[in-house]
């Protein structure tokens, strides 16, 4: 859902975050807000199943990024966090 970008997807052009996107973009806190709240958004709208309790964005190098995601999934009683690395490499 993170990686893939809006309109990547065939049959439905809203599904996908795109963080590729946002690599070439000014590090500002609007930037890092609006990746939190498309995370949001589309894991409300693809996966309502899962409830996210934070999101962290670390800017490395020019043209990368970490994200980190911890979320719950009540149903399952899952509590864990996802680290995604991306590079224009």
């Amino acid at each position: 859902l993170c990686l893939t970008s809006p309109g990547e997807k065939i049959m439905d052009i809203n599904f996908g975050v795109g963080l590729y996107n946002f690599l070439f973009e000014n590090d500002t806190i609007d930037l890092q807000e609006d990746i939190k709240t498309r995370i949001n958004e589309q894991v409300s709208r693809y996966m309502p199943f899962v409830e996210i309790v934070s999101v962290d964005i670390l800017s490395g190098m020019a043209n990368s990024m970490n994200v980190s995601i911890t979320y719950f999934i009540p149903s399952l009683n899952i509590d864990e966090a996802l680290e995604i690395s991306v590079s224009n490499i």
